[in-house]
């Protein structure tokens, strides 16, 4: 009878389904727990106004409430059925965790009635599934204690259900009277388990010599040379055999939770036996916390203490504990005499060695050891399971440590490991290759069971005679199953079989003893083992090397900045978290997951840009060091104190020695390093920021508030970052590369925009000032592509590609739109004036901050500094002339980089067609004001083309335009100049752009042929004059980026503003337009501004721009025209501004002038105009000197440039 109860019982499979929905059970109460504290996920209607009533009543009546005869239940009655639908998951949850626990201990009481025998070193699975169902037990009631509202949520869900269907749910009142049982866990659930203390205790006893052997110190360890491969390189291809070898993998973290948790709740017996004492005295001494649940701590001292003082006669049990916790965490001071001495005998370990020290003594040994490990694992590739019980045991105590006194706080210091990383590090690394190898592992085993472990159990099965029926065909299966298995098989059947034969022989009235034939379960247990490394090799790195049980904890990060990714390695773990029992948590787990891993690789690379901005930093106050602007203020520093006086002391009392270029590379001492040399190879401590972790995942909720204490190295950070391509986290790819990429090239936008202008001031910054910080840039960006491998090509174009538009992708101004925008709308506005000798934009004198030649001027020159070299000098001359432009001659002393070819540099050619484009766009709309004054005095110009030669005609008709040219907005003089201006500037481009084209274009041969074709061709077509040849050449050449006689660009841009006009109506306007300028020339000569300066070949009202202008334009429209009467044209203003500049000197034209301005004292600059004329000339394509001779004499030219040159002269 007894033989068939036995076998119907299935203990086994019970002990495996309870265990699992023990663990299920677990999660959904955590869940719950954690909503129920959150106030922006517990269910709402707790924080309900109009239920506020009813819930205070509930609260103080539970588990008795009668909902329909109290009216404080009237919203609860509205509300019903909205409450149970949103409460009917918590309410049935609790239902089936009472469902749960009447199992367990229904199961419990069977095995207790059947006298089971239970040895951990026999029957590991019935011995270790026992005592793991008893302790899910017993932190599933403490977990329930601690859910807040739980009495709330259970009898408001009741009142809706009462009063929705007129009667309690049927479960409530059993359910709620586990409610208040378990409002002191303990106590309940020492009345409970209290009488299966015989089978705990077996239980627990059988634990003490694995326990024991375990739980030794680091330096026991090394003696013995622990997962040491090297220790004993003559065994190391036999297989390590043991005799309890499920018990090697066996966590100390999880025996703890078995001796301490069981042992509370069976305190009364089992505190009587002394190895089960020894057993919970040592537990209590390795810690103060056991982990619950995730992050769920039970405080071990704490809650015994006061649970010991609730029984009566347990105050000595309660003082011991006491004692113990008082040695082990803040040393022996608070400790009576006869106390320590009735301790000192049972301890294990000394007083001086507390446990902070021991697990930091561990992990020490640990460290080394696992690192020896990966390096001869990486090259002979094999299995090991790394343990990581010390590091949660870490994690979990760092926040609960106590610091009441100045020890504590000294044992606080061996919580902060700040090597930590590493020992993770080379954990994660043999987990890796245990699953890179595990083919390897496999075929290995599948060969060893086969071969070896078949062969053993049917020889030690055909021995055993005392079998029953059904024992005896389960061996028998079981050793003709594993002798014929492959990597395809099934193998949880056979374990389950093992499993089933020890909770059938481990009954006392069995038969068959395992104790009596203990070789039979040793075999037994390894083949078990040996199977898992065929078909489980997952499950058993889950068990062994998971971190995904450890929620919330806060780590201070260690100096080894290379392992730093190892936690965001760990993000993959949090999927071995989740429970099929709780589906609703999935989603939230992995998004976490996902954001935490984000974040630490955010984290990580902003500290390497941190390093990186510093490095650029160094890089440019070295380059400034040899910059031209250092050198002149040392140069006049010098002069200054060479000549003494009032400026020497000056100088000696505010500058101090200059630091001369190259000094930094100068050592004493090979030793010592520069600060260069420590901000390449090492971090200064940085913060990272805590990384908010709500919920389960405060795992990496690093409050890294010493995150690189003292000194990190950059060289391992960056390492840490390029030894990984990518990372897997919740079915998403991580690539580290990518992300210090993106950083860098944020940053890299960031420097760009907080340089493009001065501190403090809208003025750009001068390019060849932001090319040498981009320059410094990438200086540091090439010695970090040694240490990772970058793209800094790829960076360097996304980045400054950005910069050849008006904004960037984050829509922030760019260099180019600050140059245009500053620059060039200053010039628009005549605030600067274009020299033909500097090639530069200059000031037109006006004392103001903005200096245009530091961002026109060809030769980059320095203008302050510079001046006062100048004073230094005494070049009295030049002193004078500062008067007209006291910033003029501070550009003739340099000789750096050309500041256009530095901003072609950094904008290049997109950047520079971008800048053309808006200049063409502004002339071709000048050019469409002009025509607007053209046309309203048309009649007039028509007269003035068609008798130009009649003296008569032309003063009616200069008398008409000067009336018309009272409003100067209307008169050509303005819009001409205005032109001038824009067209200057687009030369200075196109000339700046074109040298850079001509380096890049030389280089290639094909290019160099179309050049060599283009210059001899040229030449041909001038000389046969064959123009509309010319023209249409210089549209090919400006497709190749080939300056050409006619704007194309321009033409274009008239075109497109021409469309709704007639041609020839066009083209009229066009003729009339070059005769209004050249009837306006005159006017200039009695312009005060209009003097022509030699020293600069300018005027400071740009009328010298005019040529270029009128050149451009006439060449842009009549090519618009296409008629190929280019030179007709350009002959025909040239005769109309003959007879207007000989009619000059007349008096009747002096006279109409001196009426128009007002006063009799007009002064004439006809030289100047003689040289506009020549310049005129000079610059056209389509004219030669012959013509300007026809027209003016040479002499006449001659003697202007003479006037010019002595008015210069009596001016200073």
């Amino acid at each position: 009878m007894f033989k068939i109860e036995s076998s119907q019982l299935k203990t086994a499979e019970k002990l495996v389904i309870l265990n699992d929905r023990a663990v299920g059970m677990l999660t959904r109460i955590y869940n719950i727990k954690k909503a129920c504290a959150d106030p922006k996920s517990k269910p709402a209607f707790l924080g309900d106004k109009h239920l506020e009533t009813a819930i205070k009543h509930i609260a103080r009546k539970f588990p008795v409430v009668d909902a329909r005869m109290n009216s404080t239940f009237h919203h609860v009655d509205t509300m019903k059925d909205d409450i149970i639908k949103s409460l009917g998951l918590y309410y049935y949850t609790f239902a089936d965790l009472m469902d749960l626990k009447d199992n367990i201990l229904q199961l419990l009481t069977t095995m207790d009635a059947c006298q089971c025998q239970l040895d951990i070193s026999l029957n590991y699975e019935l011995t270790a599934g026992y005592l793991n169902l008893v302790v899910n037990l017993i932190c599933l009631m403490i977990l329930l204690s601690r859910v807040d509202d739980r009495k709330v949520v259970l009898g408001l869900f009741n009142a809706a259900y009462d009063l929705a269907h007129g009667e309690s749910e049927s479960s409530f009142p059993r359910l709620g009277q586990m409610i208040l049982d378990y409002d002191h866990p303990l106590r309940k659930l020492s009345e409970d388990l209290g009488p299966l203390n015989r089978l705990i205790s077996s239980a627990l006893c059988s634990l003490s010599s694995v326990y024991l052997r375990r739980n030794i110190t680091a330096n026991t360890w090394r003696n013995a040379q622990i997962l040491s491969l090297t220790a004993n390189p003559q065994q190391i291809l036999y297989a390590a055999q043991t005799d309890t070898i499920a018990c090697e993998y066996l966590s100390l973290d999880v025996m703890d939770r078995w001796i301490v948790l069981c042992t509370i709740v069976c305190h009364s017996s089992l505190l009587n036996d002394k190895n089960v004492f020894h057993l919970w005295q040592m537990s209590l001494q390795m810690g103060i916390c056991l982990r619950l649940f995730r992050d769920e701590i039970f405080h071990t001292h704490h809650e015994v203490q006061q649970f010991f003082d609730s029984i009566k006669g347990f105050h000595k049990r309660s003082q011991e504990v006491k004692d113990w916790y008082s040695v082990f965490v803040h040393g022996n001071a608070c400790i009576e005499a006869n106390s320590f001495r009735s301790l000192s005998v049972n301890l294990f370990f000394n007083a001086p060695s507390l446990s902070a020290s021991i697990h930091a003594d561990r992990r020490r040994f640990l460290r080394a050891a696992l690192r020896e490990l990966c390096l001869f694992m990486k090259d002979q590739p094999g299995l090991l399971g790394p343990k990581i019980l010390f590091v949660l045991w870490l994690l979990r105590h760092l926040s609960e440590w106590p610091s009441s006194n100045k020890k504590a706080s000294k044992q606080c210091d061996e919580l902060v490991d700040r090597q930590l990383p590493e020992l993770l590090y080379y954990m994660l690394e043999l987990r890796e290759l245990v699953v890179k190898y595990s083919d390897v592992i496999q075929r290995y085993y599948l060969k060893y069971v086969s071969g070896y472990d078949a062969i053993m159990t049917r020889e030690l099965v055909s021995m055993i005679n005392d079998l029953n029926e059904d024992e005896a065909v389960i061996l028998s299966d079981f050793a003709s199953s594993i002798s014929s298995i492959n990597s395809d098989s099934d193998l949880r059947a056979l374990r389950l079989d093992w499993f089933r034969f020890q909770a059938r022989t481990s009954m006392m009235r069995s038969t068959f003893s395992l104790s009596k034939n203990r070789k039979l379960a040793i075999v037994m247990n390894t083949n078990v083992f040996h199977l898992k490394m065929i078909d489980l090799q997952e499950e058993m790195l889950k068990e062994t090397s998971d971190l995904s049980r450890q929620w919330k904890s806060c780590l201070t990060l260690p100096s080894q900045s290379r392992f730093t990714l190892c936690f965001a390695r760990i993000c993959g773990h949090f999927n071995a978290a989740l429970h099929d029992m709780c589906p609703e948590e999935k989603n939230h787990i992995l998004e976490k997951s996902l954001a935490i891993c984000n974040t630490i690789l955010d984290d990580v690379c902003q500290s390497i840009i941190n390093v990186m901005n510093a490095l650029c930093e160094r890089e440019l106050a070295l380059a400034e060091q040899t910059s031209p602007s250092t050198i002149a203020a040392e140069i006049v520093s010098q002069i200054l104190r060479t000549k003494g006086g009032k400026n020497a002391a000056v100088v000696s009392g505010v500058q101090k020695e200059p630091t001369q270029a190259g000094e930094e590379s100068y050592r004493t001492d090979r030793q010592v390093l520069t600060y260069a040399d420590k901000l390449l190879t090492t971090l200064r401590v940085i913060l990272f920021p805590a990384v908010e972790c709500c919920l389960f995942f405060s795992i990496l909720r690093l409050c890294m508030e010493n995150v690189f204490g003292y000194f990190n190295f950059t060289v391992e950070l960056c390492s840490g970052i390029g030894q990984y391509r990518q990372l897997l986290v919740s079915d998403h790819f991580f690539a580290p590369r990518e992300y210090l990429s993106q950083h860098i090239e944020h940053r890299f936008i960031d420097i760009i925009f907080a340089m493009v202008t001065e501190p403090g001031s809208s003025i750009p910054r001068r390019p060849s000032e932001l090319l040498m910080i981009i320059q410094s840039y990438m200086s540091v960006l090439q010695n970090i592509d040694a240490l990772v491998p970058l793209d800094v090509t790829r960076l360097f174009n996304n980045v400054l590609l950005q910069q050849t538009q008006p904004l960037d992708s984050r829509n922030k101004e760019t260099m180019t739109y600050m140059y245009l925008e500053v620059v060039l709308r200053r010039a628009s506005a005549g605030h600067m004036l274009w020299s033909e000798h500097l090639q530069a934009m200059v000031s037109n004198g006006e004392c103001n901050d903005f200096a245009p030649e530091q961002y026109t001027d060809p030769r980059g020159l320095f203008n302050r500094v510079l001046c006062m070299s100048y004073i230094v000098t005494e070049i009295i001359i030049f002193n004078k002339f500062l008067t007209f432009s006291p910033r003029l001659f501070s550009t003739v002393f340099g000789n750096s980089i050309l500041e256009l070819r530095c901003l072609s540099q950094i904008i290049g050619p997109y950047g520079v067609k971008y800048l053309a484009e808006r200049l063409t766009w502004h002339v071709a709309s000048q050019i469409g004001e002009l025509n607007k004054v053209v046309v309203a005095n048309k009649e007039v110009l028509h007269i003035a083309r068609t008798q130009f030669d009649c003296n008569e005609r032309m003063k009616e008709v200069m008398q008409a335009l000067s009336h018309d040219s009272k409003d100067k907005k209307g008169s050509f003089i303005f819009w001409s100049n205005k032109i001038t201006y824009s067209l200057s500037l687009t030369k200075l481009f196109e000339g700046t752009w074109s040298s850079s084209a001509d380096a890049i274009l030389q280089r290639t041969a094909i290019i160099g042929q179309i050049f060599s074709f283009r210059d001899a061709l040229h030449m041909a077509l001038e000389q046969a004059g064959v123009y509309p040849v010319l023209v249409a050449l210089g549209e090919l050449g400006a497709a190749m980026g080939i300056q050409g006689p006619i704007d194309i660009a321009l033409s274009n841009a008239v075109r497109a503003q021409s469309q709704q006009m007639n041609p020839d109506e066009h083209y009229q306007l066009s003729c009339l337009l070059l005769v209004a300028i050249a009837i306006s020339l005159p006017k200039l000569a009695f312009m005060e501004s209009a003097t022509y300066k030699p020293s600069l070949r300018a005027s400071l009202n740009n009328m010298h721009c005019i040529p270029l202008a009128v050149n451009t334009v006439a060449g842009a429209l009549f090519h618009y025209h296409a008629r190929g009467d280019i030179h007709l044209r350009m002959k025909e203003f040239l005769a109309s501004s003959k007879y207007i500049v000989f009619e000059l000197a007349s008096s009747s034209v002096l006279r109409i002038a001196q009426e128009q301005d007002g006063r009799q004292d007009a002064v004439s600059n006809q030289s100047a105009l003689y040289v506009m004329l020549e310049q005129f000339v000079n610059k056209c394509r389509w004219l030669t000197m012959d013509v300007l001779e026809a027209c003016f004499p040479y002499s006449l030219v001659r003697t202007a440039y003479q006037h010019c040159y002595q008015q210069e002269a009596d001016a200073f």
